[in-house]
């Protein structure tokens, strides 16, 4: 049973929920075009007074239903159908034009009163907030992009195009993926799993792809929008930072190098120097003690080897050296060219597959310097005594962003137990003439350290000209 005091405190709670909704709520009676009820937010809407809102009827509102006709004919299709919702035009009293979204519903009475229940939420503020949004959205110097829950690329601004090199219709044929190196695959997946979760992720630092195939590092923020279906991603290019951080780990390094050089320096300058010495003494002396000399020798050989060692590391980190972008074929034959005598000397074939279109971004100097290591390691892996035709394939294949250099010869290979110490200082498989076993270091040091680069060496066998070929492969992936 429902009791006087019950209805007082309906009542009040309906009021309560009527005036406090964020939207205006209006209740319609369709035969007189008069509003029975409204709500304060209706007020504020429209900016008519209580008084005011009693009087007019809902012509006085819309810029769209402009008619009595059109006005009925839509009021009595949605009693037909019992609700529904629109978007629509309407004005304020200064009629200053707003535009809102609509849900209606007829009301079921006991006086069988056409009746409408009227909900109207204000799109001009979401509007204003959208056009801001798509200001930022055009203007911003960072690359902005929106993807789906599969990495779908749904849409970007002017930046991010600028910054990858693609045109607006390779971009949107792309996946997120398509954009990034694949070793790093792994870790914007689980970047991307972590959002989803965490809603913000910022500041994760990752590597793209140009459309030149340049390598770009970024710093990436990730924002999952309200639907939980896209992904905001922002990304700051700083490459030209991690550049100069380079540099300026490079210019440590030669501090530190120097500062143990000058230490190291002088007493490998003393043991020469009484090495030399003892020798001197023993020839005037008339000394024929062989052991005693080669000894000496020995020693003075292996500081020597140290002194060089010091000097080849200075030098190394003492230049200014800048990533740049090259085309890969181009480095190629210009160390071909550096190495003509001793190719033409030793009567090696050198056998090049790089398309012209592939470019890396490169230290020049360093990893002209690597590749000449490699090709010089490959002429001296060539015995005097062999008789087939001699070769060296260089090679390059770009596969899913991710370029491969492959220098091989057909040398027939070294040791599988040599394999995993060719890059170790002073290892060396030739006659101790021939080399100190540095240059490979060097080329893992440069390739590796400095420009993270992957590499492998591995002996294979392989069909040439319908021969078989057997020798060592040192691939370089990029």
């Amino acid at each position: 049973m429902i009791t006087e005091n019950s209805h007082i405190q309906i009542e009040s709670l309906y009021s309560t929920i009527l005036n406090e909704s964020l939207d205006a709520i209006l209740i319609l009676d369709i035969e007189t075009q008069k509003f029975l009820m409204f709500n304060k937010k209706a007020l504020e809407l429209y900016e008519y007074t209580e008084d005011e809102f009693k009087n007019i009827t809902p012509k006085d509102l819309t810029l769209e239903f402009t008619t009595d006709k059109k006005m009925r004919e839509k009021q009595f299709e949605i009693l037909e159908k019992g609700w529904d919702k629109f978007t629509s035009k309407h004005k304020t009293k200064s009629h200053l034009p707003i535009d809102v979204f609509m849900k209606s519903k007829k009301i079921e009475n006991k006086e069988n009163k056409n009746l409408l229940y009227i909900t109207i939420h204000n799109l001009s503020d979401e509007r204003i907030y959208e056009k801001e949004f798509e200001t930022i959205f055009k203007s911003s110097k960072d690359g902005i992009s929106i993807i789906d829950s599969n990495a779908k690329i749904l849409n970007f601004n002017y930046s991010f195009q600028k910054m990858l090199g693609f045109s607006n219709d390779e971009l949107m044929k792309k996946n997120f993926f398509d954009l990034s190196p694949k070793n790093e695959n792994e870790k914007i997946t689980s970047i991307l799993k972590k959002v989803s979760s965490e809603d913000v992720v910022e500041n994760f630092e990752t590597k793209f792809i140009t459309k030149e195939n340049s390598i770009l590092t970024v710093y990436m923020s990730l924002n999952l929008l309200p639907d939980r279906k896209r992904i905001l991603i922002t990304i700051k290019n700083i490459t030209d930072i991690k550049l100069k951080e380079a540099e300026e780990k490079l210019q440590s390094m030669h501090k530190l190098i120097s500062n143990i050089g000058h230490h190291w320096r002088q007493p490998l300058n003393m043991i020469t120097t009484v090495s030399s010495a003892i020798l001197l003494k023993n020839e005037l002396l008339g000394n024929k003690d062989k052991e005693l000399i080669d000894d000496l020798n020995i020693v003075i050989n292996e500081a020597k080897k140290i002194s060089s060692t010091i000097d080849l590391f200075d030098e190394t980190i003492t230049k200014n050296y800048k990533f740049n972008k090259y085309y890969l074929k181009e480095i190629i034959e210009e160390a071909i060219q550096s190495l003509a005598t001793p190719i033409k000397e030793n009567k090696i074939n050198i056998v090049v597959n790089i398309s012209e279109e592939l470019s890396i971004q490169i230290y020049k100097e360093l990893f002209l310097s690597s590749i000449l290591n490699i090709l010089i390691n490959n002429i001296e892996s060539f015995d005097k005594n062999f008789e087939k035709k001699k070769y060296i394939f260089i090679e390059a294949k770009s596969i899913n962003n991710q370029i491969s250099l492959s220098i091989k010869d057909n040398a027939q290979g070294i040791k599988e137990e040599y394999l995993n110490k060719i890059f170790n200082p002073y290892f060396t498989t030739k006659h101790q003439k021939q080399g100190k076993g540095l240059g490979l270091t060097h080329v893992m040091k440069n390739l590796k350290n400095i420009h993270n680069f992957k590499v492998e060496v591995f002996n294979e066998t392989y069909t040439y000209e319908n021969k078989t070929q057997k020798g060592l492969n040192l691939l370089i992936s990029f």
